[in-house]
């Protein structure tokens, strides 16, 4: 019994570690000379510095498994 009241404690904790983790995203353009690049951004919520990664998209463009990805990687701070 005490081996299941510690495991869910710890189940307790790690849930609400990962809970505490949120994405913002939004739309950014990036200028060089005559050309413009847009991207998405997503950062987790909070004060910095937080790491970088830079994903880029397949063939098939900036779609919503992109970004949806990209979020995940946010969320995780």
């Amino acid at each position: 019994m005490r081996g299941f009241i510690m495991k869910t404690l710890l189940a307790l904790i790690l849930c609400s570690a990962l809970s505490s983790f949120a994405a913002t995203s939004k739309s950014v353009s990036y200028k060089s000379g005559d050309e413009t690049v847009q991207a998405m951004l997503y950062a987790p919520d909070g004060k910095g510095p937080f790491p970088g990664i830079i994903v880029i998209h397949e063939y098939w463009g900036l779609n919503d498994w992109v970004k949806e990805q990209a979020s995940k990687l946010a969320d995780q701070g």
